[in-house]
């Protein structure tokens, strides 16, 4: 792991050179570099504590959480997998919500788990295979900008534009370019300033502006993201992304300990020109692992309490579907239920028949 860290950070110093003309500037040797760092990723322990705030609810659903405070881990180790989410919040309309997310996968079994205290809901899935919580993907300084967004590609991808996103199944809706590249400075830090356009393919006829600065002196990261979706103005962005407290975590490594996501009231904006922060979430490292080392039993502990829904997966298909705890019918019960429904519904046609045949012969007989 050292090896790769040395490598990239080498990489990183050398990508662009002396490079001045920002018509020179090769996004796609800065995404292999990106690449070798969020191959890291692939192997650490993360935890992020995120506070959600909203500032201005004028046009949200009352079950929007008004604050939310939330707990996010997310550890790979190799094939192994384990991911936990636990938030807990007030919406607009004072109702208290608290929602835990767990799952494991050891290599050949994937449990999660979903429990609402609310309404005292848990409910299981099953797999072979390991099935992806979304929101603890994002947990890595490279994806957190995208977090706030429906496209959340890996950065390399990003970087390389529409040949980035193509052919990859979970990008298939998506078409995205990249329009400009250039030099900038963003807090002191000399940057790539990329700029592009991205929608849906089914959706309307409009691509709106992307800007992203990746910082050229600390590992290409992003330090600063914003999004025009829906503004309908491309000089005010609908979100801002800005990565902060950027410290080296080994030589050539620097990661943010913070990253804030500022969100604006587009409506607001359209309908009165005011420019007014709707809601702000901010993302605190807590803890970053690069080598974990736990044992297999450790992705091995979730139990599925009794009484919960239960879902099982084999090769992305469900295959069952009960509560965990009760009595399941025996394979010679299953078999024979099939035979049993078509004796019922044979028996009842012939009990039809046999009073229809009744009925006309009736008829006949009263000359009705």
């Amino acid at each position: 792991m050292n090896g790769l860290i040395s490598f990239a950070a080498i990489l990183s110093t050398i990508v662009l050179g002396e490079v001045t003309e920002p018509e020179r500037i090769d996004l796609d040797k800065i995404a292999s570099v990106v690449e070798s760092y969020e191959k890291m990723f692939d192997h650490s322990e993360i935890i992020y504590e995120e506070q959600s705030r909203v500032l201005d609810d004028s046009y949200l659903s009352p079950r929007t959480f008004k604050k939310r405070d939330a707990v996010h881990t997310f550890i790979k180790q190799g094939s192994f997998r384990y991911v936990k989410d636990y938030s807990h919040g007030v919406s607009i309309d004072k109702s208290e919500h608290a929602l835990t997310y767990e799952s494991q996968f050891d290599g050949d079994r994937f449990v999660g788990l979903n429990s609402d205290k609310e309404s005292g809901s848990e409910t299981a899935r099953l797999s072979n295979k390991f099935l992806l919580n979304q929101t603890s993907d994002y947990l890595t300084p490279y994806r957190l900008p995208f977090a706030c967004q429906k496209f959340t590609p890996r950065m390399a991808d990003y970087l390389r534009g529409a040949k980035g996103v193509a052919d990859k199944m979970w990008y298939q809706d998506f078409e995205h370019e990249i329009a400009s590249k250039s030099f900038d400075e963003i807090e002191g830090l000399k940057c790539v300033k990329i700029v592009s356009r991205i929608r849906r393919i089914a959706g309307p006829d409009f691509k709106p502006k992307q800007t992203l600065w990746i910082s050229i002196e600390r590992n290409y990261l992003p330090i600063r993201f914003e999004d025009y979706n829906m503004m309908g103005d491309e000089t005010v962005p609908r979100a801002v992304v800005i990565s902060s407290d950027i410290r080296e975590f080994e030589p050539g490594v620097w990661i943010p300990h913070v990253v804030t996501h500022t969100e604006y009231n587009h409506i607001k904006y359209k309908t009165e020109k005011k420019l007014v922060k709707e809601s702000i979430d901010t993302y605190t490292l807590k803890k970053l692992n690069l080598n974990p080392d736990y044992p297999k039993s450790f992705f091995q502990k979730i139990k599925v309490p009794a009484g919960a829904s239960v879902t099982v997966q084999k090769g992305g298909e469900i295959v069952r579907q009960d509560r965990q705890g009760l009595a399941q019918p025996s394979q010679e019960r299953n078999r024979s239920a099939f035979p049993r429904f078509w004796v019922t519904l044979v028996s009842a046609a012939f009990v039809i028949v046999i009073i229809t045949v009744a009925f006309f012969k009736r008829k006949r007989r009263t000359g009705s």
